[in-house]
């Protein structure tokens, strides 16, 4: 297990702040680490492979899900088997559970994102559901992977923990975490998000509380627009092609529900959040040592306590990451040419993935999205210019 170890980011490895982090020691030679991590592979695959109950239940869970109004799967009995808590409901009411150590052993889930996509938001709510807490690649809250029911990851974007890579490359990676959950954001929405988050570490700002100005956006979107957009499109990819199978979440073989598309749009709509919500915590369930509740109103109940605040004030840390209050302008705009660049880059991600049931429909809505939004730009400016032109005009008449 010593050896194991190796395998996982410890807190001495990482220095904390936004976006920096310390590379592992370098005093590490290639043969140890190849080494290390074969023995590794066999005691990971050994520790969370899922016993005959658990495939059972992930057998049960649905894989069907259009971009917002997700149709989940059937409730799972519920057994208080992961964080000692009281887990009893208030008749008319419910308890949106804390986030505690697991009692059992967890083969945690990725909840794979692209920086700005809300990955935080979700955090509270997973929490909310299954009583257990949650951690990120980087090991920032403190939280070890295999004590955490998700696992928060930017990778492949630079943001994310690297080290991912040499994982995957042994085969350790998908014997670590057999599961993913994708939070999609709009590009038009994340990539300013990103670049939020990017502004507030430069100022030395409270993260989540301003918005950088629209003059500094359009420089800095200039400048990065094309490779941020990229890097959307290769994080869906990845994780897409990982996971699943070309025709959807489920496993190759079919028997297991490997990947759960969830969008933050779907996530914080009033109409469609709860059944997203459902989807998230039905998902959660079939994992070893989670017992998730899945009621469809307890589901909404804590659903609205976590993401709308209903009945409750935002806690004291994170909440407010689920629907960001940062002060100053929303208008990002994008060029016609990036606006061409981000829809024919989305075009050609379903191209590569024609037959997937999940990404599909969610890449089309997007597209669908972008195109409308590109032609109300080209109207703006033809507005613009018009105007401009009678101004000119009646400035030439004076």
């Amino acid at each position: 297990l010593t050896i194991a170890y190796i395998l996982m980011p410890t807190s001495e490895s990482i220095t904390a702040g936004a976006g920096r982090r310390r590379p592992y020691p370098a005093t590490n030679t290639a043969a140890a680490i190849v080494g290390a991590l074969t023995i590794a592979y066999i005691l990971i695959s050994t520790s969370f492979q899922p016993n005959n109950s658990v495939r059972r239940k992930l057998q049960a869970a649905d894989d069907g899900q259009p971009m917002l109004e997700i149709s989940p799967a059937g409730g799972i009995p519920l057994e208080a088997k992961s964080s000692q808590q009281d887990r009893s409901q208030p008749p008319g009411d419910c308890r949106v559970l804390q986030g505690l150590p697991p009692t059992l052993n967890i083969a945690p889930v990725f909840a794979a994102s692209y920086p700005g996509s809300g990955a935080k938001m979700s955090w509270n709510l997973i929490s909310g559901l299954t009583g257990v807490q949650t951690g990120d690649d980087w090991l920032l809250n403190g939280v070890q992977w295999n004590q955490a029911v998700t696992v928060k990851t930017h990778f492949p974007h630079a943001e994310g923990n690297q080290e991912l890579a040499n994982m995957a490359q042994y085969g350790v990676l998908k014997q670590t975490f057999p599961r993913v959950m994708i939070i999609l954001r709009h590009p038009m929405h994340a990539i300013p998000g990103y670049h939020n988050f990017l502004y507030e570490v430069e100022q030395g700002l409270t993260g989540h509380s301003t918005r950088a100005p629209v003059s500094v956006w359009n420089q800095w979107r200039d400048a990065h627009f094309q490779e941020e957009m990229d890097r959307w499109i290769q994080h869906a990819a990845y994780w897409a092609d990982n996971y699943g199978s070309p025709e959807g979440g489920r496993s190759p073989d079919g028997a297991v529900l490997e990947r759960l598309i969830v969008t933050y749009e779907g996530l914080v709509s009033d109409k469609d959040g709860p059944a997203n919500a459902l989807a998230l915590a039905n998902f959660l369930d079939a994992t070893e040592g989670v017992n998730a509740i899945n009621g469809p109103r307890l589901v909404k109940c804590i659903w609205e306590k976590v993401i709308k605040y209903k009945g409750q004030g935002p806690p004291q840390k994170g909440a407010r990451d689920l629907e960001s209050k940062r002060s100053g302008s929303s208008f990002r705009p994008y060029t016609l040419k990036q606006y061409d660049h981000m829809i024919e880059s989305m075009e050609g991600l379903v191209a590569s993935h024609p037959d997937d049931q999940q990404l599909r429909p969610i890449l089309e809505s997007y597209i669908g999205w972008a195109k409308l939004e590109r032609v109300a730009r080209d109207e703006a400016i033809a507005a613009n210019t018009a105007a401009a032109d009678v101004n000119g005009a009646a400035a030439a008449v004076q």
